[in-house]
């Protein structure tokens, strides 16, 4: 369950639990700043495949210039203990921005530390002109930091920039 910031709805928890008792596996894409006890019992009853948080850094000064919200960071690390000590199955993710860039290393080091895959996250790359440097850039970062099994990472990139200059041809 995903489209921005999922667990915003007041229904969340009625729609979640009819998509779990009819037996579809679930995936909820969120940033973890609205995880509370509530969502962490019904996901301890009704527990879906996986919680994927998006982590936008690792400061919070970071945080604050990406969110907005001076306090998201701690809400979000709140959030993703509260569903790691229930034993709810969790993954990382980010994306590389200007903002983040240095801070990928701490982040893997992070999910590292809780048992957990952190992951580049290719939906949620930036598009347009300023994104091919961004791309390259990524390229560079990827081969030096980050995890990337398989190539999956420079692949991503690869594929990203040539679908951008096929685009604008």
């Amino acid at each position: 369950l995903t489209g921005g910031e999922p667990l915003l709805r007041p229904d969340f928890s009625l729609i979640y639990r009819h998509a779990r008792e009819r037996g579809l596996m679930v995936t909820v894409f969120t940033n973890a700043t609205l995880v509370g006890e509530p969502i962490v019992s019904l996901f301890q009853d009704l527990p879906p495949r996986t919680v994927d948080i998006t982590l936008y850094g690792m400061s919070a000064e970071t945080y604050g210039a990406v969110t907005g919200s001076a306090d998201a960071m701690d809400r979000c690390w709140e959030g993703i203990r509260a569903l790691h000590a229930a034993g709810i199955r969790i993954g990382l993710k980010t994306v590389v921005l200007r903002t983040n860039r240095y801070e990928l290393e701490a982040m893997r080091e992070a999910a590292r530390e809780l048992g957990v895959r952190c992951r580049l996250d290719r939906w949620l790359a930036r598009r347009g002109r300023r994104f091919r440097g961004l791309a390259r850039r990524g390229r560079r970062l990827a081969r030096r930091s980050f995890d990337d099994r398989g190539g999956r990472l420079r692949w991503f990139f690869t594929q990203t920039a040539a679908r951008i200059r096929s685009a604008a041809a």
